[in-house]
């Protein structure tokens, strides 16, 4: 099972929205079970807060466009780096 870290920067599969985890909830485990992310984004102005499910939201990756101007800062980003893994078979 992969979980994403709080404080990484997502956004929603829907409408692009960018946002922070914030919370995560694991309800079940093994085959039967469900993760639901808590988001923080900004809206006209106003912090805001929801609840979504894991296939409604992505990693956020850096964009580094092609060019010599382009941010070099976030060329060593890891995929990996902000999920966790669990191991299903221990309990």
């Amino acid at each position: 099972m992969k979980i994403i870290k709080s404080g990484t920067p997502v956004k929603t599969v829907v409408g692009d929205v960018k946002g922070l985890v914030i919370g995560v909830c694991i309800r079940g485990f093994g085959q039967s079970h469900t993760i639901e992310y808590q988001v923080r984004y900004f809206a006209n102005g106003d912090q805001k807060d929801c609840w979504v499910y894991d296939f409604e939201i992505e990693i956020d990756r850096p964009n580094n466009g092609a060019g010599f101007n382009r941010d070099r800062s976030n060329d060593n980003f890891n995929d990996e780096e902000p999920i966790l893994l669990l191991d299903e078979n221990n309990s």
